[in-house]
């Protein structure tokens, strides 16, 4: 299996953000609903000594308005305060150190 080097960063949406998203749109809680555990992954370049919170720190506003591009494409719309205070209010963020590439090398099962 490839170690790619880089972090993952997983991103879910909590409730101010659902909340915001209802206020555009009625059936926003029944389309996350449906999706199950909705959530976006991200990779990112990190240093070996950089700590979870730098690397979310460096990338959080363009995760931000991909996450908020996902659900309403006008900008009008968006929260003008989108800080990293903010983010943490509206998504829980994990940061994983270990990404493995499934896609070359995968192991076969044959009683799968």
């Amino acid at each position: 299996m490839k170690t790619i080097n880089r972090v993952a960063m997983i991103v879910r949406p909590k409730e101010p953000f659902l909340a915001w998203a209802r206020s555009l749109d009625a059936d926003a809680p029944a389309a996350v609903a449906a999706a199950g555990d909705p959530c976006s992954v991200y990779l990112a370049d990190a240093a070996e000594d950089e700590t979870p919170e730098v690397v979310v720190a460096r990338h959080y506003r363009a995760i931000f308005d991909e996450e908020l591009t996902s659900w309403h494409t006008r900008t009008n719309d968006w929260p003008s305060s989108r800080t990293l205070a903010r983010f943490h209010e509206w998504f829980d963020v994990c940061v994983v150190d270990v990404v493995l590439d499934l896609a070359e090398g995968l192991l076969v099962r044959e009683e799968w």
